[in-house]
């Protein structure tokens, strides 16, 4: 359910008694069908558990390796890909800290989630928000009987998209001159396939993935990740 409809299922439940029929507009039969015979207070709690307890996910497209690190390959072995992949983000106190129950944290394997409604959640329930966004819990912890910040540091968790597009540089031969291929894939589909010739003497620029040569370690190389030229 998106923000607009939230806000209009609010507005019916100040003004309209709790029994009266409701009209969602959604384009899931299951979730249909579910909602018909719920009151909007039912709704509304459904809701705001749904934000609460679904992690939040993006799709994104993006370097592997990441622009500035360095990767040592094999002949056959993919360089960098620019592929499209499936973000979601996870999150743990710089610190120790002791909770507003008085119960003590460790940072130490501790981790929450960051959930649709924004909050970073954990295992129990419990949820922590960072409404100014300045990298702190608002008001997590607690020092000599007062709420106090908790500083946090978050990850981003990268999954590939397995039918997404994928453009990368492979390694073929390293016996005479390097040689390195350029590919392009739509799904599961090869649908180019090209020499990507030397842009200078160790650098290597195709269609915008670009690598340089810093040296050997036995039969691979290993390639400094640039961004590409195109």
């Amino acid at each position: 359910m998106h923000k607009a409809r939230i806000v209009v299922v609010l507005a019916l439940a100040l003004i309209t008694p709790v029994e009266a029929q409701t009209v969602i507009w959604t384009t899931d039969p299951g979730e249909a069908a579910v909602l018909q015979g719920a009151g909007i207070v039912d709704q509304i709690l459904a809701e705001q558990e749904r934000l609460r307890t679904t992690p939040m996910v993006h799709r994104k497209v993006g370097l592997r390796p990441a622009a500035g690190e360095e990767v040592a390959v094999k002949p056959g072995e993919v360089i960098v890909a620019r592929l499209a992949y499936q973000a979601s983000y996870i999150a743990k106190p710089r610190a120790d800290f002791v909770s507003t129950s008085g119960i003590p944290i460790r940072a130490e394997g501790f981790r929450v989630v960051k959930m649709l409604n924004n909050r970073w959640c954990g295992r129990g329930g419990r949820c922590y928000e960072d409404k100014d966004r300045d990298g702190d819990w608002d008001g997590a912890g607690q020092t000599g009987g007062r709420w106090v910040d908790v500083p946090y540091e978050s990850m981003e968790l990268r999954k590939p998209l397995e039918d997404g597009d994928r453009r990368e540089l492979v390694l073929l031969d390293t016996g005479g001159p390097v040689s390195v291929e350029y590919r392009e894939w739509m799904g599961a589909s090869l649908v180019t396939k090209e020499a990507c010739a030397p842009a200078e003497a160790v650098r290597h620029s195709c269609h915008g993935l670009a690598v340089t040569e810093v040296g050997r370690e036995g039969e691979a190389i290993r390639f400094l990740v640039d961004i590409g030229r195109q």
